[in-house]
């Protein structure tokens, strides 16, 4: 199948509309962490990607919701049997440009969770990477449950800090100085429409190692800064922001190559 974006106004939170410049964008393409082979190659040991239980009128075997800048769809590719069918789908269509450079093979889509634009019953796997608390609940859940195959595979995957590695609880308490009401995963309020609903197996928890990133305080101050809520601030505040995080890393003993590591969390349940 052949890549298509299409260009249309697509509603998001007011918080996701920086990454719809493309300066942003590609901060936050160049900076955000990547995942691990190993927790890819176990995301994709619980898809259902057997071609002998493909039900009739089946569109694609795996959905990304979320998809972005194509970062955990780059890996995805690297891993998947020859022959999948991937559909990647996000609202913005900066970021799925971003994708298309990067995967040109793959079929596009601009659409969110709470419309998803394929039939029903259409998809065998849907998996969500970094995103999943950005989803309207219910409407995600009732749309997702509306496209997935009977005993459909659902996948959420998220890369967290690593709590043991001394500075993140002081990183952690700055970003959430600036959180306010922006929907964030470390809330666990994603969790509720999972577990309130009876359509869904119980969410499976899995906590993997997950990739480490390095770099100057320059290169770490780039990445603190794609936090959405973060990048929405006008350039003066981002500036004192900045500056409020590199007091971290000053007091760090490697101040010149500051070290974060991250684990993979990933959840997964089947439609009933």
């Amino acid at each position: 199948m052949e890549a298509e974006i299409k260009e249309h106004e697509v509603e998001v939170h007011d918080k996701v509309k920086s990454w719809l410049n493309p300066e942003m964008c590609d901060l936050y393409d160049s900076y955000r962490p990547t995942y691990t082979d190993e927790a890819v190659q176990f995301v994709i040991q619980k898809m259902d990607l057997d071609s002998q239980h493909t039900p009739a009128g089946t569109s694609c075997d795996i959905l990304e919701l979320g998809a972005g800048s194509g970062i955990f769809t780059k890996k995805l590719l690297e891993h998947l049997p020859k022959n999948t069918r991937l559909i990647a789908s996000d609202p913005l269509p900066t970021f799925l440009g971003r994708l298309q450079e990067k995967c040109p093979s793959v079929t596009t889509l601009q659409c969110k969770a709470e419309q998803i634009p394929l039939e029903d019953g259409s998809v065998k796997n849907i998996v969500a990477a970094q995103c999943a608390h950005w989803f309207k609940q219910p409407d995600a859940v009732n749309e997702i449950l509306r496209v997935l195959v009977p005993n459909g595979r659902l996948i959420l995957v998220w890369n967290e800090y690593d709590i043991s590695c001394s500075f993140v609880p002081h990183m952690l308490a700055k970003y959430d100085k600036y959180l306010g009401s922006t929907p964030s995963k470390r809330t666990h309020k994603w969790k509720e429409a999972y577990e309130q609903t009876r359509d869904f197996t119980k969410l499976q928890y899995i906590n993997l190692p997950g990739p480490v990133m390095k770099g100057s305080i320059q290169t770490i101050l780039n990445y603190v800064m794609t936090a959405s809520y973060l990048s929405a601030l006008p350039s003066e505040k981002k500036e004192k922001v900045r500056e409020d995080f590199a007091s971290i890393f000053r007091g760090t003993k490697e101040h010149d190559m500051i070290i974060i590591p991250f684990n993979t969390d990933v959840f997964c349940c089947n439609k009933l």
